[in-house]
């Protein structure tokens, strides 16, 4: 059965939004360009390059997970979770008034991959990243009618006695 016409196009859009967004952060991960620190958070834990392998690891997996529709909603939580903290880490506590921009900016990414996923129906939610497979099953009344027969079954013979038995 074929998806109506709207459903269509929200899964469509809902296609773009989601690699749009996820190859930004893949993007960054692999630093590619600018954006959210990823080792931020890991910094004051770890030396710089244990710091930068976790963050760009984990946001690399975290954007491909997402990208692809594995679990879009709970992905896109945690996505958004962590560029909000990795932001706040990096320009919230060294407050530089000049860097309020960078903030906006993940506010921002932060808040479309969440408005992305957030108001829309469980029905459109049905694997995002595929399309669904239906099964077609045949129907024998349409193709011939089946005529019931009665089977017999044979019985075993009951074991017959065994006469004298051979020196």
């Amino acid at each position: 059965m074929p998806l109506p016409k709207h459903r269509l196009i929200i899964q469509f859009a809902l296609n773009l939004i989601r690699i749009a967004l996820g190859s930004y952060f893949i993007g960054v991960s692999l630093d590619l360009f600018s954006g959210v620190d990823q080792r931020s958070l890991f910094l004051p834990f770890l030396s710089f390059e244990w710091a930068d392998l976790v963050g760009s690891t984990l946001l690399f997996g975290i954007s491909v997970a997402f990208m692809t529709g594995i679990h879009t909603r709970t992905f896109a939580l945690v996505l958004t979770m962590f560029v909000m903290c990795s932001s706040v880490a990096q320009h919230i506590y060294p407050f530089d008034l000049g860097q309020i921009a960078a903030i906006w900016r993940d506010l921002t990414l932060s808040a479309a991959v969440l408005m992305a996923y957030t108001n829309v129906v469980q029905a459109d939610m049905q694997r995002p990243s595929l399309p669904k497979r239906s099964v077609r099953t045949t129907s024998t009344e349409k193709t011939a009618k089946l005529a019931a027969r009665r089977i017999d079954v044979a019985r075993p013979k009951p074991a017959q006695k065994a006469t004298k038995q051979r020196a």
